[in-house]
């Protein structure tokens, strides 16, 4: 049986972190206890179990390290990059009054899991594909978790309010931080507008969204490697929301959002590497912080 392609990309993007975390310049981005729990995930499927024998060669990883530089450059130190920006944000905001974090599409992403345990009076809830919430429930054994829940549902078949009415753990009266690391730039324009509307339906004023977004590839210039140049030119590409930085104010204010904070390539580099010449993550994906207005 063919894997699930959004099962495929939580594997990537976490096979990723851990080439970073082995890297002498860049580990330090990638905290320990994620790490550790990143293992475990993987550990608890025949395609992890794979993914984690490849990082034990030496001939693997340097062969990955190449074969980005003609796919994505920079893609792995993006990942870490991002990771640590949502992981500071999400911080901040519980520190802040947040008593409820709501991912959407949360891959096999380790901080809730991490977090509900320094912080037990917070409910953390997470929305993903069920093929990748099923490895993740099944690696972290959730039955004693009482402020963490994984729900496996398909954000662009099922309506959000009827995926969270099912919840036991949300709580509409929370103040509220919904995380969005890569959800969004896989759907159609139309229901990203959809799950924004909802969202503020739910939950109401004070509730913030953190969400990546992506440069069109026809403004600026957008360091795709040329493999992946090619790839792209001779298969349909799937939809995507695409937003161009100057323009996310604009869509925000239609939503009845409004922006507090964006963070690109050059300002994840300039916040969490000692000098720019360190290293060059992968740009054309920005990071948005935004509230209902």
């Amino acid at each position: 049986m063919p894997q699930d392609p959004i099962n495929t990309s939580a594997y990537s993007v976490v096979q990723g972190l851990l080439l970073v975390a082995r890297d002498q310049a860049y580990g330090a981005l990638v905290p320990h206890e994620s790490v550790a729990v990143s293992r475990r995930i993987l550990s608890a499927s025949e395609e992890g179990r794979r993914r984690l024998g490849q990082l034990e060669h030496a001939t693997y990883r340097w062969a990955a390290h190449h074969l980005e530089r003609w796919f994505t450059p920079g893609i792995t130190l993006h990942y870490a990059l991002r990771k640590r920006y949502i992981e500071d944000q999400v911080r901040l905001a519980i520190d802040a009054g947040v008593s409820q974090v709501i991912w959407l599409g949360s891959g096999f992403d380790t901080l809730a899991w991490r977090l509900h345990i320094q912080h037990p009076v917070v409910n953390f809830i997470e929305l993903d594909h069920p093929a990748t919430s099923m490895v993740k429930q099944r690696a972290l054994a959730l039955k004693k978790a009482d402020n963490l829940e994984l729900l496996a549902v398909t954000l662009a078949q099922v309506e959000l309010h009827g995926a969270l009415r099912n919840s036991r753990r949300f709580n509409p009266a929370r103040r509220t931080l919904f995380v969005c690391e890569e959800a969004l730039i896989t759907l159609p324009p139309r229901e990203v507008s959809t799950l924004f509307r909802a969202i503020r339906r739910i939950t109401g004023s004070g509730t913030h969204l953190l969400f990546c977004a992506l440069e069109p590839s026809d403004g600026e210039a957008i360091p795709h490697g040329p493999l992946l140049r090619l790839l792209r030119a001779r298969t349909d590409a799937p939809p995507l929301w695409l937003v161009r930085e100057g323009e996310m104010d604009a869509f925000l204010h239609v939503e009845g959002y409004q922006r507090l904070e964006s963070c690109d390539a050059t300002a994840l580099q300039s916040r969490y590497l000692v000098a720019r010449e360190e290293g060059h993550p992968a740009c054309g994906e920005y990071l948005v912080l935004a509230s209902i207005a």
